[in-house]
């Protein structure tokens, strides 16, 4: 028996043939839908974390649709493949077929009269269910078996309804969208009530089709209470998953209850009392593990890129039940499943979804996790078996060495920013304390999960971290640019000199600075400020001298040579220098006054170093937001350029054509994970079908230091790290594209 539990939503845009070629068609016509769906299937089933329950939208092609079953059969055999108006086509083991939907009437009830809705219908839901769990089964009922014969449903009739929308608008009314219900049965888990959905798209701007939506989710809701026979609380589990259609929010977050205005349609929906989905089910992200405001949890969740601002957007959703007794230990993106890894143009325009699910255990989920006291070092002892996990909240930024020990099965651990719950932060530099394990140079909060490598296993472990303090030149303290630092002297000895540093290091904290390994194209100006040091007395406190000294050392071992030194003063400090690729430096803040006094100092560095980061690859896309005029698709090509130099040429036969609201991924078709610029990335946009400078839209993405005032881009999120997700807008003769990257001054793999 298991209550362990992982279920992936993903919408995969797998339109049929004639939809994907469009019209007119470019040439030769463009069809990928096939080989995306072999990619994805084969991702899901390499994930490396094992996935359960597979509900996808947009599956409309009927090859793709084909090739999905055929694929994850083996695996996942209880499926259903596809939801039309009145048939629903089933595969179990003994039945693989096209069950009327006369059969779920007599079985369950009729839920509605399809007839109208069914009229002008050209394409099926688009909805796929896979599970390696088997259907609820009820007893074959007296008249399907004069329908159909006694030998059609030898293991009783799954559980399994749909419902169409009876609202819908522009192009999706062609569409049977609706609402697929699916009860699986685990074995010795208890049920699990699964309800899948694809609801009503907007096209040129957030909220047009409000209005339809709120039709649908209140369908949806009297839905699930009809399939249940429970009205809230529900006392069995229940989950509603699929690309919602919804921008998301964060329940805490400002934007979701603005004091003055319209609430946006995200709180009319699932975040206000007596909405139509609140009292009953729960929106996992914005309610739960990314809440926003002050929590420290404020990842937005994006996973979508659309032709109308904001270029990315929250549209897919996992609600559960809100008296669930389970707990969604991790709501992740799960970005690589996505990435195309240069076989294809993209995989789809969504990003995919992925709860990891378990019984509540106290420290099981980010909302819970254990808050670690604010000490230098911390341990903590605990075991792990069946999936569960357990997390641990740090408050306090820095330069931490983090080790795992453990017994039994193996474990792992991985560290997550408080806005961003899907990549997990690398190791600064590869670099390894032998005795206190990997470095990481992290922002605060950030959250540490520990997990077992195979969730069908036990382990005990011990879970230690060191926070550095800047007592030597191994505990330096990492300098992230433009990160203010406020740090302290205790009223005590600290240090005393060493020779590690070729000047007296005596009453020194030691800070590090370092640049990128990978080639810059210019030397990088570097800067370190120290301000308002002050000593502490009896609750006062008076400014007091420090001297600040530059060390240059090799990287490996000291001592450090001395570059600069400012002061003693108790005025500002600033040391400036110029260094190219791979140095390495110490900065030193030596007090002066004693040690019987505390002493504090804020201390700050600079760098005129910015960073194009083409990995996770998916987060770097290119928006075809109206294609330009003119017979069939666009056949662009994209050129990148980094202070001049040609860092990715990616002609149309590896980016593929474009027309309208199409996306395509650019990360993994840019060689370099990491580019650094001192003054602009340029990005030009082709249009190939007769090229004149009217067909060459060019962008530029800006300094980090630049991105509020740059022509055409657009912050998307600001990283608490530094990091910044924004969307560049590109002019191509009369059409647009837009561009989403993320740059940043620093990077911890750079």
């Amino acid at each position: 028996m298991s209550s362990s539990m992982r279920i992936l939503t993903y919408n995969t845009q797998m339109r049929s043939a004639l939809m994907e070629m469009g019209f007119p068609p470019s040439i030769p016509p463009v069809y990928t839908a096939p080989q995306r769906a072999k990619l994805v299937s084969r991702a899901i089933l390499d994930s490396a974390e094992e996935i359960d329950v597979v509900c996808l939208n947009e599956i409309f092609d009927e090859p793709s649709r084909a090739i999905l079953s055929q694929e994850l059969e083996d695996e996942f055999p209880f499926q259903v493949s596809k939801v039309d108006t009145f048939h629903s086509r089933i595969v179990t083991p003994g039945i693989a077929d096209d069950i009327q939907e006369l059969v779920w009437e007599l079985t369950f009830g009729p839920v509605g009269d399809l007839t109208g809705l069914a009229m002008l219908k050209l394409e099926d839901s688009g909805l796929f269910l896979a599970s390696r769990y088997p259907f609820a089964t009820v007893p074959t009922p007296p008249e399907v078996v004069a329908l159909l014969g006694p030998l059609a449903f030898p293991n009783g009739v799954p559980v399994v309804r749909f419902q169409m929308y009876a609202d819908s608008s522009d192009a999706d009314k062609f569409a049977a969208k609706g609402v697929l219900y699916a009860r699986l049965d685990p074995p010795g888990a208890g049920v699990r009530h699964v309800f899948i959905s694809h609801s009503q798209a907007d096209s040129e701007a957030i909220e047009e089709n409000a209005d339809d939506r709120q039709k649908q989710i209140e369908a949806v809701a009297g839905f699930i209470e009809h399939c249940i026979e429970e009205t809230p609380p529900f006392a069995e589990e229940v989950f509603f998953l699929g690309d919602l259609n919804v921008v998301g929010h964060g329940a805490k977050d400002p934007k979701a209850h603005p004091p003055d205005g319209d609430l946006p349609e995200w709180t009319n929906l699932f975040g206000t009392p007596n909405a139509p989905m609140f009292d009953q089910l729960v929106d996992r992200w914005g309610r739960d593990q990314c809440p926003g405001g002050a929590t420290g949890r404020t990842d937005p969740g994006f996973t979508a890129d659309v032709v109308y601002p904001p270029a990315r957007q929250r549209l897919d959703y996992l609600l559960t039940s809100a008296s669930s007794q389970l707990a969604v230990q991790h709501l992740r993106i799960h970005r690589e499943l996505a990435d195309p890894k240069g076989v294809l143009p993209f995989l789809s325009d969504h990003q995919p979804l992925l709860a990891d699910i378990n019984v509540v255990t106290p420290h099981g989920t980010p909302a819970t996790a254990l808050v670690t006291p604010d000490v230098v070092d911390f341990d903590d002892d605990d075991s792990l078996f069946d999936g569960r996990v357990k997390w641990y909240r740090f408050d306090v930024p820095g330069t931490y060495d983090v080790d795992l020990q453990h017994d039994g099965a193996d474990t792992a651990y991985e560290i997550y920013l408080g806005d961003d719950f899907s990549t997990p932060q690398p190791p600064y530099r590869n670099v390894t304390d032998p005795e206190r394990g990997p470095r990481f140079v992290l922002a605060a909060p950030f959250f540490v999960k520990v997990h077992l490598v195979d969730r069908r296993s036990e382990c005990s472990y011990t879970l230690r971290s060191h926070r550095h303090e800047g007592r030597t030149w191994r505990d330096a303290i990492v300098l992230v640019p433009d990160q203010l630092r406020h740090e302290r002297f205790p009223a005590q000895p600290f240090n005393v000199d060493t020779n590690d540093a070729e000047w007296d290091d005596a009453e020194s904290k030691w800070f590090l600075v370092e640049t990128p390994r990978i080639p810059l194209p210019h030397a990088a100006q570097l800067g370190v400020g120290v301000f308002d040091p002050v000593r502490e007395i009896g609750g006062a406190t008076l400014t007091t001298p420090v001297r600040v000294t530059l060390g240059q050392w090799d990287g490996v071992s000291p001592p450090a040579s001395l570059a600069a030194q400012s002061g003693p003063s108790s005025s500002p400090q600033n040391i400036s220098w110029e260094a190219g690729d791979n140095e390495h430096f110490f900065v030193l803040v030596q007090r002066q006054s004693g040690t019987a006094t505390a002493v504090s100092f804020d201390i700050v560095m600079s760098t005129t170093l910015s960073l194009l980061i083409a990995r996770p690859a998916i987060e770097m896309s290119l928006t075809c937001r109206e294609e330009t005029s003119g017979w069939g698709a666009d056949d662009i090509a994209l050129e990148i350029r980094a202070d001049g130099d040609l860092v990715a040429d990616i002609p149309n036969s590896v980016i593929g054509d474009f027309e309208d609201d199409a996306v395509r991924h650019v990360g993994d078709k840019i060689p370099a994970p990491i580019t650094p610029y001192t003054q602009s990335i340029e990005v030009r946009v082709i249009e190939e079908d007769d090229i004149d400078p009217d067909d060459v839209g060019v962008g530029t993405i800006p300094l980090v230091a630049d991105v509020e005032d740059a022509p055409g881009f657009t912050v998307l999120h600001p990283g608490m790290d530094g990091r910044i997700l924004g969307s560049l807008e590109i002019g191509v003769d009369d059409g647009t594209y837009a561009l989403c990257c993320v740059i940043s001054r620093w990077h911890p793999s750079a």
